[in-house]
């Protein structure tokens, strides 16, 4: 249930962003333009990827190869064929494979735009997220505090993206201690993403408030019930003084102490 929680909350997130605006960032390194030769080819692949990914697998990576000598590892276009070469891996199982590929991927970034490009922390925490669900905690702590890390030195001088992105790792790493069962740190973390929304959007803003709940319920889950309880009434409090005692998240928080009683 706990993974499960994560993984809507993960696909939110993601939808979140504009199509394309991590790949777009790295195109800006400098990278050449796709010859009419190779877009062609990347047309005959798109219709065998579509048509059969299993049977596609070589083609792609071939693809991808060409793609890193004629134009820069950074185009968009072979990070969007890394994506889906990673999805398959994923339908398939392979994780060994899909961890191998990210990590081609990951050093390929940081010889072309650097170690803290955009571009290069997408996949520094896409690294870390599917070591993370492979059960591979020792191997993935590192790519969550590394991004951390660089979002937090991003945002030195806040702006509205310096300051969503620091919201977003300190929750990927929270959700990370949490998963390998470290309640203590993941604690520290949630305490700093709720900190770093609030920097953000305010305290009673509904993201912020969404934080405090995964909060409250890793709370829940770890048997510190004092401070469940504490939680939601501050949320209740919070929310009454800013939307009213109808606001929905008061109704949430409500049912969430009634259920630890």
């Amino acid at each position: 249930m706990k993974r499960f929680r994560y993984l809507l909350a993960l696909a939110a997130i993601l939808s979140s962003f504009p199509a394309g605006l991590a790949h777009a960032q790295a195109d800006s390194a400098g990278t050449a333009a796709a010859s009419p030769a190779l877009k062609a080819e990347m047309k005959r692949v798109e219709a065998l990827y579509a048509s059969d990914r299993a049977a596609s697998e070589a083609e792609v990576i071939a693809l991808i190869d060409r793609i890193e000598r004629e134009t820069g590892f950074a185009n968009r276009d072979a990070l969007n064929w890394g994506d889906n070469l990673r999805f398959l891996y994923s339908s398939q199982g392979r994780v060994d494979d899909k961890i191998a590929l990210l990590t081609r991927f990951l050093h390929s970034l940081e010889a072309s735009v650097g170690p803290d490009h955009p571009s290069t922390l997408d996949w520094v925490i896409r690294l870390g997220f599917d070591l993370m669900y492979a059960e591979r905690h020792g191997e993935a702590e590192p790519y969550f505090l590394r991004n951390l890390e660089a979002r937090r030195a991003m945002n030195s001088q806040p702006d509205d993206d310096t300051q969503y992105e620091l919201t977003q790792a300190a929750r990927n790493t929270a959700q990370f201690y949490e998963d390998a069962g470290d309640y203590e740190k993941a604690e520290t973390y949630w305490l700093e993403t709720i900190a770093a929304a609030t920097a953000h959007v305010g305290e009673a803003d509904e993201e912020t408030v969404e934080w405090m709940d995964f909060l409250g319920r890793m709370y829940g889950d770890s048997g510190q019930s004092e401070k469940r309880i504490a939680l939601y009434n501050r949320i209740i409090a919070l929310r009454e003084r800013h939307f009213g005692a109808d606001d929905w998240w008061v109704e949430i928080a409500r049912e969430r102490l009634a259920d630890t009683e």
